[in-house]
C-alpha cells in the first residue's frame, strides 16, 4: 500500500510526503512512526496542528479508526495533544517520551541520533557508575561468577581472534549482569533501554581491534572491584569506562547540537 499524504503547515504552505507501508506491518505502527518522524525532523513544528484525521485516512488509504488509534498512541508518547472539538497540536521535545523505542527510531531514521546519543551517554555516566557500586554491595555468587567469566572472555578475545563484534556482544552482556546485580529493577530497565538505543544508533561502532586491550582492562578493573565488594572503586572504574566510551562514540555535545539543528539535506 502506498499513500500520498498532504501535510498542511499553514494556510499557504503544504508538503507532500510519500510513505510505503509494508503489507505485513501493522498499519497503526507505520502511521505512528511516520508522524513521529515528521515531528522529530521539524517538518511538523511545535505548536502547529497535526494533519486532520480525515486527511490522514485518505492519504494513507486507511480507515479513520486506525488513524484515531495512531493519534492516541502519539498522545501517549507526549508528541501530540488533542484539544477536544478543536485541533491536534504538536508538542515540544521536552514533553516526548524519549525512552519509547518508536521515538528513538524516529531520531535514528531522521539522521538525528547524535545529540540523543550524547545525552544518553551522559545519563549512563550518572546511572551506571551507581549501578556498579550497588552491584559491589549486592552481587550474589552466581552473578559474580558470571561477571568474572565474561571479563575473562573479553581478555581471551583480545589475545585470540580480536573479533570486535564478538567483543561488543560480550561487553553488552557484561553490563547487563551488573545492572541486574545492582538489585534495582527500575535502574536495570532504564539502562537496558539506553543500551538498546545506543546499539541501534551505532550499528558501526567506532571501536576497533586496536581498542580492545584498553576496553578489556577497563572491564577487568570493574569486575575486580565488584569481586572485592569495593563499591567506591567499582563506581569509579565504571565511570572511567563510560567516560572513555562516551569520548570514543560521540561527538562533542556542541557539534551534536549543530547536527541536530542542521537542514536534513545537509546530514543525509
Amino acid at each position: 500500500m502506498l499513500g500520498q499524504l498532504k501535510m498542511r503547515r499553514n494556510e499557504s504552505v503544504s508538503v507532500e510526503v510519500q510513505l510505503a507501508l509494508p503489507r505485513r506491518a501493522k498499519l497503526t505502527d507505520q502511521v505512528v512512526l511516520h508522524l513521529a518522524r515528521e515531528i522529530v525532523s521539524g517538518r511538523l513544528k511545535p505548536g502547529e496542528s497535526a494533519p486532520a484525521a480525515a486527511d490522514l485516512a485518505v492519504g494513507f488509504e486507511i480507515s479513520q479508526p486506525v488513524v484515531r488509534e495512531s493519534i492516541h498512541a502519539l498522545v501517549s508518547l507526549g508528541m501530540l495533544r488533542v484539544h477536544q472539538g478543536k485541533r491536534t497540536q504538536v508538542l515540544t521535545a521536552l514533553e516526548w517520551n524519549i525512552m519509547a523505542p518508536v521515538v528513538q527510531q524516529a531520531y535514528i531514521l531522521e539522521g538525528r541520533a547524535e545529540i540523543l546519543t550524547a545525552h544518553f551517554y551522559e545519563v549512563r555516566l550518572a546511572l551506571e557508575s551507581r549501578a556498579a557500586g550497588w552491584a559491589a554491595e549486592r552481587v550474589e555468587g552466581e552473578e559474580l561468577a558470571h561477571l568474572e567469566r565474561l571479563g575473562q572472555h573479553l581478555y581471551d578475545i583480545c589475545s585470540g581472534t580480536k573479533d570486535v563484534e564478538e567483543f561488543l556482544a560480550v561487553d553488552h552482556e557484561f553490563h547487563d549482569v551488573i545492572a541486574n546485580a545492582s538489585g534495582n529493577e527500575v535502574l536495570a530497565g532504564v539502562l537496558r533501554s539506553l543500551q538498546s538505543f545506543l546499539s541501534r544508533a551505532w550499528t558501526d561502532s567506532r571501536v576497533g581491534a586496536e581498542h580492545l586491550d584498553i576496553l578489556a582492562e577497563q572491564h577487568g578493573a570493574i569486575a575486580r572491584a565488584i569481586a572485592a565488594r569495593d563499591s567506591t572503586a567499582a563506581a569509579r572504574a565504571m565511570e572511567n569506562h563510560i567516560y572513555w566510551a562516551m569520548q570514543m562514540e560521540t561527538p562533542p555535545v556542541e557539534r551534536a547540537l549543530e547536527a541536530a539543528s542542521a537542514p536534513l539535506d545537509a546530514i543525509r
